[in-house]
């Protein structure tokens, strides 16, 4: 049996790590070659020295009782002695001190947001095409600083939007939203952009644009929306091509002839967008998406050059109108009467009800939307003429 000064190293050993004299006997005897064996064996155990570290570099000119030199010329820290707080290398690194912003209340002020109308499609242009008009919306948002918040209806888009823009913290006790309108409603002249729009620009206008800056909240806007072509010409004005990229709504801008008029015929139904896409079919023939395409190319061109007499060609599309038009009726004897009126050619506003006819400016204009509003007459529907023009402004926040 081993004696001596070795044994009894081990035995204490083992009972500080709790094995007891019973497992003695299976603990490893150490052969000691050189220190840095037993310190690699008693780590693999459980404990032991833990690894030396070279010493830290200390800069030169750092002189002191608490350093001094080894053999190597290298400064080696040491501890400091006597009272005082002992002072850190500037090579140990410490954790950064966390920066905190400085915490903002709930918003206050008053703000007027004003957005105008938009029809889309424009014919071929299904999602793709969108325009503002000289109708507009205006919103008049005032965060009060106490009162009671009741919960907004649920067509109220524009208070709906502007408490879903705002972040939590910086939501005012009450709110009070006046707004005019001069859009009918469901009628596919964007009337829900137009209010999410104005509740979502009205809150980042309030919120000083730190929560979302403008194009952030057009985004948002075209996705509560489900598709862009509203929202955009809304926001930026003028006659606009959207695409969606990942969430992000890319446009472009297009130029408009001077001489070119809108006239609008407004029947008096309604026309709910879901219902609307309800009645597209899921699958389309391929040679109407590529006609729908090459007609699209087409429109945009004659605006651009001013060749107005080939847009009744341009204007024609498979894709929508042609299934959207058995759930409105006098739509077909309307867009016939505008062009035998003398308008450029017409087409179904949005998902509609409203009919859209490009015309010269002036007379014409007015005489275009008069034989809309007979058209809509002879079938028995009542019908609101509309002689209205391009909005080249967009959203305005004052």
């Amino acid at each position: 049996m081993e004696t001596g000064p070795g044994r009894a190293r081990r035995v204490g050993r083992a009972h500080r790590r709790g094995h007891g004299r019973r497992h003695l006997r299976r603990l490893p005897v150490p052969r000691p070659r050189g220190r840095r064996v037993l310190r690699a064996l008693e780590r693999r155990l459980g404990g032991g020295a833990p690894r030396l570290r070279r010493p830290r570099r200390v800069p030169q000119g750092a002189q002191g009782p608490e350093s001094r030199s080894d053999p190597h010329g290298q400064r080696i820290e040491r501890p400091r002695l006597g009272p005082g707080p002992a002072r850190q290398s500037p090579h140990v690194r410490r954790r950064p001190r966390r920066l905190q912003a400085p915490a903002r209340g709930r918003v206050k002020g008053r703000v007027r947001v004003s957005v105008p109308a938009t029809t889309s499609n424009l014919g071929p242009g299904f999602d793709v095409l969108g325009m503002a008009l000289s109708l507009r919306m205006t919103a008049v948002v005032e965060a009060l600083p106490e009162g009671p918040r009741t919960p907004p209806a649920k067509d109220d888009l524009v208070s709906r939007s502007f408490w879903l823009a705002l972040p939590p913290a910086r939501r005012p006790a009450a709110v009070r939203i006046a707004v005019a309108s001069e859009i009918p409603p469901a009628r596919g002249l964007g009337s829900s952009a137009a209010a999410r729009l104005c509740g979502v620009l009205a809150a980042a206008a309030l919120d000083g644009w730190k929560t979302h800056s403008f194009d952030d909240a057009v985004a948002l806007v075209a996705a509560l929306e489900g598709h862009p072509d509203n929202t955009v010409p809304a926001a930026y004005g003028g006659l606009r091509s959207v695409l969606m990229d990942r969430g992000v709504p890319l446009h472009a801008a297009w130029p408009v002839p001077k001489g070119l008029a809108v006239a609008l015929c407004v029947p008096g139904y309604e026309a709910a967008t879901p219902k609307m896409r309800a009645a597209l079919p899921k699958n389309v023939p391929l040679h109407d998406a590529a006609a729908n395409a090459a007609r699209v190319a087409h429109l945009l061109a004659c605006l651009k050059d001013g060749r107005l007499g080939e847009l009744r060609a341009a204007m024609a599309d498979a894709l929508h109108q042609p299934y959207r038009a058995k759930h409105l009726p006098g739509f077909r004897e309307a867009v016939s009467a505008a062009e035998k009126a003398g308008a450029y050619g017409a087409a179904l506003s949005g998902s509609g009800s409203t009919v859209l006819a490009f015309c010269p400016a002036g007379r014409a204009q007015s005489r275009v939307a008069a034989a809309m509003a007979r058209a809509y007459a002879r079938r028995g529907i009542a019908s609101r003429p509309l002689c209205v023009s391009v909005d080249p402004k967009g959203a305005l926040v004052s």
